[in-house]
């Protein structure tokens, strides 16, 4: 089985298990802050059965342990140190994203469903993961030679205006060259998709090390590059998209457990 689809309880009885309370613990007082220890070991219980019949548990030396690809799921989730994190903007107004967690040799797809009750793990080549993040922000394979500098402050006047009902007095003066990013930012009322890039610390703290801004369009978006304070608009293409991650990657990315 390629894909391993876990609910929130049994995601947080496979911490448990691995000996990782504080990741355990934080997951618990995400999701189920209100309720009592008692409910709690039961739904932990209850995990353990299901997890029993998905086969990914199995009873050695007295005691329930995690078969092994499940255990490369946690201990990836637990000792990865970046991790890329999408987020696009849906028509319904709600939001939806996906991750993949750095490792030596691949990358760890996570994607979060029904509310983020489900959580599923996956386990794809860089490849996979460029693909699937060139569908997800509807962005070419090929780009071209467009490149225009965005100040910060062009950006965030551009956004105003549009959000805050700005339309409805004075035109907006942009300058030609930004006029397609100010077109498909009035089509879609300002929202815009964002690539994140994580760094963990060794108390698993995160922190964001680069972001990749994008328009929300229904195909052929638009990227904002992160040039210190401000910005450099280009075509979105899978090209960018790889250069982001290869200049980010790190043959060290994935720490062994003995190691920590």
């Amino acid at each position: 089985m390629k894909t391993i689809s876990l609910s929130i309880e049994e995601l947080i009885y496979s911490f448990y298990s691995e000996g990782l309370f504080e990741q355990g613990n934080s997951l618990k007082q995400m999701y189920f802050d209100a309720i009592t220890d008692d409910q709690m070991d039961l739904l932990l219980q209850i995990s353990c059965r299901t997890l029993l019949a998905k086969d990914f548990l199995v009873y050695e030396n007295h005691k329930f342990e995690l078969v092994p690809k499940l255990k490369h799921v946690i201990d990836t989730l637990n000792f990865s140190a970046k991790s890329l994190k999408a987020s696009r903007h849906k028509e319904d107004g709600k939001e939806e994203a996906v991750s993949y967690h750095f490792t030596e040799k691949e990358f760890l797809q996570h994607s979060l469903l029904y509310d983020e009750q489900v959580h599923r793990f996956e386990f794809v080549e860089k490849e996979e993961m460029l693909i699937g993040l060139q569908q997800f922000f509807r962005i070419q394979r090929e780009g071209d030679s467009y490149s225009q500098a965005v100040s910060s402050e062009e950006l965030e006047g551009m956004l105003s205006y549009i959000t805050e009902n700005g339309r409805q007095f004075d035109p907006f003066e942009v300058k030609a060259e930004l006029d397609p990013l100010y077109r498909v930012l009035e089509k879609t009322n300002g929202k815009l998709n964002t690539l994140l890039l994580f760094e963990f610390d060794e108390k698993k703290e995160p922190t964001v090390k680069d972001i990749i801004l994008l328009t929300n369009d229904v195909e052929g978006n638009l990227m904002l590059l992160q040039e210190n304070a401000n910005y450099r608009l280009v075509k979105g293409s899978l090209v960018q998209l790889e250069d982001f991650v290869m200049e980010r990657e790190s043959p060290n990315s994935a720490k062994e457990k003995e190691n920590v």
